[in-house]
């Protein structure tokens, strides 16, 4: 398959890149700053602004599936007012009707909703910070929600680590996890898989390690 990331050139999102390569897939990097996307084969670079909708459409352009892992970089940006994800999913949604590409994946967050088994600092200290941030998902998700035309899922993350592949899991309810966390690499693994098995189409998938 050829799987179109936005984003690609940040850490999950060149992760995704790596593990999609992995699988035998090939990729468009769908970037504002080509400059920034590390060469590897089967990656072929496309300039986007999400703002300009014909190259939007052009990094769409011939795949099969797209997923977007758009975001807001350093945390002192992350709290600010934002409309980077609803914004992003309407364009990559239009650009997917027009060019009929059915599977869309976005990175949400699992701070999106107050988890009461969340630990202390994830819900008094993480997610007050983010609010702002976890408010335009909660724009996206509805976003994608209205579009059963599409074979959407929105990927909750937990907060992310840097740390080794290890058994994690996928909850459609309440987390029920003692850490409350999700490694870079284990979030592009399921991400990656996801592509191609389909198993959580229209549907909300939070990853977490139990």
């Amino acid at each position: 398959m050829h799987v179109t990331v936005f984003g690609a050139n940040g850490q999950t999102g060149h992760e995704i890149v790596k593990q999609l390569l992995q699988r035998g897939h090939t990729v468009t990097a769908a970037v504002r700053r080509p400059s920034t996307v590390q060469p590897l084969d089967g990656v072929t670079v496309c300039k986007v602004d999400l703002s300009d909708q014909p190259s939007v459409l052009a990094a769409v352009q011939g795949s099969d599936a797209v997923i977007s892992a758009l975001g807001s970089g350093a945390l002192r940006s992350a709290r600010k007012k934002t409309s980077l994800y609803s914004d992003s999913a309407r364009a990559i949604r239009a650009a997917v009707r027009q060019l009929d590409v059915k599977k869309l994946i976005v990175l949400s967050s699992s701070g999106v909703d107050e988890e009461e088994n969340a630990p202390f600092f994830y819900n008094c200290i993480i997610r007050r910070f983010l609010m702002n941030t976890y408010i335009d998902m909660v724009r996206m998700e509805t976003i994608l929600s209205e579009s059963d035309d599409l074979e959407w899922t929105s990927v909750r993350l937990s907060y992310l680590v840097e740390c080794g592949s290890k058994p994690y899991k996928v909850y459609d309810t309440s987390i029920d996890s003692s850490t409350f966390r999700i490694g870079f690499k284990d979030a592009a693994d399921f991400v990656a898989n996801e592509v191609k098995e389909r198993k959580w189409m229209r549907k909300m998938a939070t990853i977490a390690y139990p």
